[in-house]
């Protein structure tokens, strides 16, 4: 199955693109999901618990950034999981891109979906309809105001006490010579 995301952000280019990278911070847009595990350089291990037609389902698996155009701002994440009581299974591919437009970067989040188990009977029915436009609404507003003089993509700073970003030495966004992924 396919699912095609479409929207414009209020917020300069590079701002939305460090915001979609940022892959535990996606993961708080989302609503049921959680990263438990960064594994570096790219994978995130974590959980996501989705309504899929009348079935609430929790997933346990990682999400890998696959391939990351910085020049182009185009970027694919591949998540697999497994249900975490019962035979079902996700994969799914995601392909980001962002495109400068006069109103803000023009973002594409294309996501090819296969799902196995009960689940997968539900088919478009399924997890298309409010979670991804909550997550993209939250990503959407974070984005629109971070300070652009902060490289944080959230809106706390790395020395901040309460940002999980404890020093500008952890921080891959304060680090010069560190891509963000």
């Amino acid at each position: 199955m396919l699912l095609v995301n479409e929207f414009v952000v209020a917020a300069d280019v590079d701002t939305v693109w460090r915001h979609l990278l940022d892959m535990e911070e996606v993961a708080e847009c989302i609503p049921g999901a959680t990263v438990e595990e960064v594994l570096p350089p790219a994978t995130y291990r974590g959980k996501v618990r989705l309504k899929i037609g009348p079935l609430t389902v929790e997933y346990r698996g990682e999400a890998t950034l696959l391939e990351v155009d910085e020049d182009a701002h185009r970027a694919t994440i591949q998540m697999k999981g497994r249900e975490a009581r019962g035979q079902g299974a996700a994969l799914a591919t995601v392909r980001n891109s962002l495109t400068a437009v006069p109103e803000g970067p023009h973002v594409r989040a294309g996501t090819e979906l296969a799902i196995t188990g009960p689940q997968a009977q539900f088919g478009k029915g399924g997890p298309r309809d409010a979670g991804p436009r909550r997550a993209i609404r939250r990503v959407s507003r974070r984005a629109r105001s971070s300070p652009s003089r902060c490289r944080t993509p959230s809106s706390l700073s790395c020395s901040d006490p309460t940002s999980r970003r404890t020093s500008p030495a952890s921080c891959r966004w304060c680090r010069p010579s560190a891509p963000p992924w």
